[in-house]
Formats: structure tokens, C-alpha cells, sequence
């Protein structure tokens, strides 16, 4: 059994329909740039959030029961408390598919940790659904599509502006979607 979060990503211009043809064609090698550097950096953060003994969101997790503490030092020695022998946290996974960002632990114990049962509190490893990317995580993230995208316009020049979008051809657009595409497949 395995659970993830996942994050979706979507580009709407409504005063521009004409304009969401291009955008649509632009998003998808963006988005994968930043899905991949938004990827290392989450890789990153989830093995702090074990070290640190945190959630998501910085809050200490709850301490382990007196005597389940004592137990598990005889057994495994002193290990943080959502480390038994590392199995779990090594099944820590990312999958970037479209415009989807997943991202999961692949153990069966897993979903006991991140939502708690009877007799376990919660002790959450990934973003939950009701308070979504922390602050810090949706900061970085604006900071990676915000990269990627002056990245791009570097690439092609200054933005244009509506008059200059609505003066597009086709031709234009092929145009610049190849080069876009060669660029994106360039990394």
C-alpha cells in the first residue's frame, strides 16, 4: 500500500484564447523543468523533515510513547522517530506525468504515519490535502517557475506585448515552438 500528494499545474489566459494555444505548447516542457528541480529540492526537504524529526510544515512531530522509545532503542539503538530500519523513507518516490507532480511513499506502513490510527497519532511526511504546499515549499516553487519562465524569455527575447500577439501567424508560432521545443529537450 502506498499514498502520495499530488500538485497540478494549469495556465489559463480567458481575455486570450488565441494565446492559451500557445501557452498550452509552452507549459508542458516548462513545467517538466520545473517539476525536475522542484523534485530535487522536495528529495531534499522530506530527508530534513526525518532528521529534524518535522513535518512538512516545521512542526515537531509528536514524541514516541516512553516505553515504545525504550523498546526501540534496545532493538534498533537511537534513530529519529520515523526511522525503524529506513525502509519507509527509502520508498519516498516523485512521479512527473503531464502536468502532475506526484509524490509518494511506496511502504505499507506509510499511510499510518502520515494520518494516524486509533492508537498512533499522525505524524505527516508529505503536504497534507487540507493545508496543501507550506509556505516555504509554495515560495520555492514560485522561485523555480518564475526561473523558468524569464529563462525562456531570455531564450526569445522581451515578453510581447497583445498587440504584437494578436499580429502572430501561424507561421510565427510553428516557428517559435520549435524552438522552444529544441530548447526545452536541451535541459
Amino acid at each position: 500500500m502506498s499514498f502520495s500528494v499530488t500538485v497540478v499545474f494549469s495556465v489559463q489566459f480567458n481575455e486570450q484564447p488565441d494565446f492559451n494555444y500557445i501557452i498550452q505548447e509552452l507549459q508542458t516542457p516548462l513545467v517538466n523543468r520545473v517539476f525536475k528541480s522542484f523534485g530535487s529540492y522536495r528529495r531534499s526537504r522530506v530527508a530534513q523533515q526525518f532528521a529534524k524529526e518535522v513535518d512538512p510544515y516545521g512542526t515537531k512531530q509528536t514524541p514516541l510513547s516512553e516505553n515504545y522509545r525504550i523498546w526501540k532503542e534496545k532493538k534498533v539503538g537511537r534513530r529519529s522517530i520515523l526511522t525503524f530500519t529506513g525502509k519507509m523513507r527509502s520508498s519516498y518516490g516523485q512521479r512527473f506525468v503531464g502536468l502532475q507532480y506526484t509524490e509518494y511513499f511506496d511502504s505499507d506502513i506509510a499511510v499510518y504515519h502520515q494520518y494516524g490510527t486509533s492508537r498512533l497519532p499522525a505524524r505527516p511526511m508529505l503536504p497534507t490535502s487540507d493545508r496543501g504546499l507550506s509556505a516555504s515549499d509554495q515560495d520555492k516553487l514560485l522561485q523555480l517557475v518564475d526561473q523558468e519562465i524569464s529563462r525562456a524569455w531570455r531564450r526569445f527575447g522581451k515578453p510581447p506585448t497583445l498587440q504584437e500577439i494578436a499580429q502572430v501567424t501561424a507561421e510565427d508560432v510553428e516557428s517559435v515552438l520549435s524552438e522552444i521545443a529544441s530548447y526545452a529537450n536541451r535541459g
